[in-house]
């Protein structure tokens, strides 16, 4: 990935694009999905790209059903984190972050 506007751009056909921008923005803390919709778009119109809910929801699904993301239920209360089954009807419901696997997977394609 190449820098712009200080941060990288990825690389790749549309959806390795999306994957990486996806990948980008819970990399580093729980995101519900309004973020990283917001985040995606934002920068995929930065790119010249544009992105619609349907495609997030996809890329975000992909990314549950490979290992390199989880969906988290959050709370106040002890357990504050615990994991949760994924379902598009619940994505408003939710939080989700990268896995080990997916940093090193997001690790691997800025490396590229």
């Amino acid at each position: 990935m190449e820098l712009h506007d200080g941060r990288r751009r990825p690389k790749g056909n549309r959806d390795d694009v999306l994957k990486a921008y996806v990948m980008s923005a819970i990399a580093d803390d729980y995101e519900d999905f309004q973020e990283i919709s917001t985040v995606t778009t934002r920068w995929a119109s930065e790119d010249g790209l544009q992105f619609d809910r349907k495609e997030i929801l996809i890329a975000l699904g992909k990314l549950i059903q490979s290992g390199d993301a989880q969906c988290y239920l959050l709370s106040p209360h002890p357990p504050h984190t615990s994991l949760a089954e994924y379902s598009e009807s619940r994505v408003e419901e939710v939080w989700f972050m990268l896995t080990t696997k997916g940093i090193w997977e997001l690790s691997r394609l800025d490396a590229q």
